[in-house]
């Protein structure tokens, strides 16, 4: 979408419920068959898909532990020269998750 859109919630238990849909939706389509997620653009994603998509690959916090099996890809784009700072906490858990060879 052109411009700025900031997905914004009512409540945080909205927010965690809509993640945990997402992660459900994920993990049951994974369970059927391999499923590749791909982002493109990612330098223009808003700070709540960031924090999805980190959750996401990270599995990190209980909304995200169910993501189990490993029939999931995630893909992402970006462009290097129109990086947001707040990319910049999803680079430092995939660098950290690398140095786990996850």
């Amino acid at each position: 979408l052109p411009g700025d859109v900031e997905l914004s919630f009512a409540t945080p238990v909205q927010k965690h419920r809509t993640n945990f849909l997402f992660a459900t939706l994920l993990d049951s389509l994974s369970s059927l068959c391999k499923v590749a997620f791909f982002v493109d653009d990612l330098q223009w994603a808003d700070d709540a898909s960031l924090e999805l998509l980190t959750g996401l690959v990270c599995r990190g916090g209980s909304t995200f532990n169910r993501i189990s099996n490993n029939s999931l890809l995630f893909i992402a784009a970006y462009r290097d020269d129109e990086v947001r700072h707040s990319l910049s906490t999803l680079f430092q858990m995939i660098q950290s998750l690398e140095s786990l060879n996850v």
